[in-house]
């Protein structure tokens, strides 16, 4: 297995009307560094507001044989915040270095980081991004092209391993040059305002203010989730001397205190320093070495595969339940046990449904559905996959676990399903391998690669796409 890695992105996060008029344009971006991904991205989306102006939510994913991501996307308040639930994981058995995080690029900016977030400004405006799962470090800058890190560069991410997170980006209508978070709410500190943002629905929470003259004022606000209050410093008679936030019961959910200096020498809120960046290149952390757990979990992995390829599906199955011991949220592990039992005649169902339940859009499980259900049912349940007629590229992966294992009536199988979606000459050429190697059907074998033959224009196959045609070609004296 060639284990020398080279950069390779798994896309982007599409984070639809979001953050519209702000510049630098601000993206998620999601990558590891591995010599065997797909860059083919498919996006399923459920958008729940017809007006781009609406709340709306979209479910997203990419699929790869060496990693994949889904992203549950809700953009709120008119278009001001989005929050992301991610999942990042890990298909292969050898640890891979992460490269994704918040990129922006374009004008100039500052960014300040404190605890799990940044405050990313411009001349007028700025986005809040908060990262739960995650600590704040400094940005990566390459090319006019700025990240803020999930993770420190070169960390991987273990054989089979799964990142998830929960990332909120919120628009707000001033540069703040200070934040923290306080109890229950963030505070904010810009020259010209102070501003408050929840994260929950809060009511009656009154804040004052005490001025410089020893006199205050007071308001009572509710707040909606990540939705941020501000007040302007000439709405009060100018800049303030502290402010509160409590709730009606005296409970204390914020505090600022303006006449606190920081030892860096700047003026703010009432915390430890927060770390600035002023487009520094940020020092690279060593690279990330396997663990125990990582070789113990690479080996049940290499003795699974095996095991398929000697077709024992009852040592198969044995060693997918081993992976599961180590990292029962994996879903290729459960997937594996799942095809183990079919195999065996078992019931796969409650595997089967586990794997759904950590990876709902993976075209790999639905290529299970489809063969669990048998010849008779499986005709019913080619709609699984229209919705990707127009990028294949996930099915062929999915149809490759399948031929990796040795499994070539299941890859012949759901690729014959597959051509019924849609035809293509990837598709002709994978069938034209599996019955050349699965069967003695060189007639169909023939067929299918006249198929490739005759649809390919001119296309980039992959390593393994060209070494199957080779193959086909000398089974078949071509």
């Amino acid at each position: 297995m060639n284990k020398e890695p080279i950069e390779s992105s798994l896309g982007e996060v599409d984070l639809g009307s979001f953050l519209k008029g702000f510049d630098p344009e601000v993206r998620i971006s999601l990558g590891l560094l591995s010599s065997e991904f797909s860059t083919n991205l498919l996006s399923t989306k459920h958008d729940t507001g017809d007006d781009e102006d609406e709340d709306s939510e979209t479910w997203q994913a990419f699929f790869g044989p060496a990693g994949s991501w889904m992203a549950h996307v809700r953009v709120q308040n008119l278009g001001s915040s989005t929050h992301v639930d991610l999942r990042l994981s890990n298909r292969t058995c050898y640890v891979l270095p992460i490269d994704c995080g918040v990129v922006f690029k374009g004008a100039s900016c500052q960014v300040i980081g404190q605890e799990n977030g940044w405050i990313i400004s411009n001349s007028q405006k700025s986005v809040l991004v908060k990262v739960d799962g995650a600590s704040c470090i400094p940005p990566e800058i390459h090319q006019g092209r700025m990240l803020l890190p999930f993770l420190p560069s070169k960390l991987g991410l273990g054989p089979r391993q799964c990142l998830e997170l929960e990332i909120s980006l919120t628009l707000l209508e001033a540069r703040i040059e200070a934040f923290c978070q306080d109890h229950q709410l963030l505070t904010l500190q810009a020259n010209d305002a102070f501003g408050l943002v929840s994260e929950e629905s809060l009511s009656e929470v009154q804040v004052s203010v005490l001025k410089e003259d020893e006199t205050e004022l007071s308001a009572v606000f509710d707040f909606v989730p990540h939705e941020p209050i501000f007040v302007r410093f000439e709405s009060l008679g100018g800049r303030p001397k502290k402010v509160a936030a409590l709730s009606k019961e005296a409970e204390v959910f914020a505090q600022i205190d303006f006449g606190h200096s920081h030892r860096d020498g700047t003026f703010g809120l009432d915390f430890l320093p927060a770390n600035r960046f002023d487009g520094q290149d940020a020092p690279i952390l060593e690279a990330y070495h396997f663990s125990d757990l990582n070789n113990k979990v690479s080996e049940a992995v290499d003795c699974t595969l095996e095991a398929f390829k000697r077709q024992d599906y009852e040592k198969a199955a044995l060693y997918a339940e081993q992976q599961l011991l180590f990292n029962g949220n994996d879903p290729l592990a459960w997937w594996e046990l799942a095809v183990a039992q079919r195999h065996m005649g078992q019931d796969a169902a409650s595997a089967l449904a586990n794997a759904h339940f950590l990876a709902p859009h993976d075209p790999l499980l639905r290529a299970e559905s489809i063969l669990g259900a048998g010849p008779d049912l499986a005709t019913g349940l080619v709609g699984l996959l229209q919705e990707f007629e127009e990028h294949l590229e996930p099915l062929r992966w999915a149809s490759a676990c399948y031929l990796e294992r040795g499994l070539w009536q299941d890859a012949a199988t759901f690729l014959t399903n597959v051509h019924t979606v849609k035809e293509d000459p990837i598709t002709h050429l994978l069938l034209a391998y599996c019955y050349i190697n699965g069967t003695t059907m060189k007639t169909q074998a023939a067929e299918h690669y006249q198929g490739f033959v005759k649809l390919e224009i001119a296309s980039n196959l992959t390593g393994f796409e060209s070494a199957a045609k080779a193959q086909v070609a000398s089974a078949l004296q071509l």
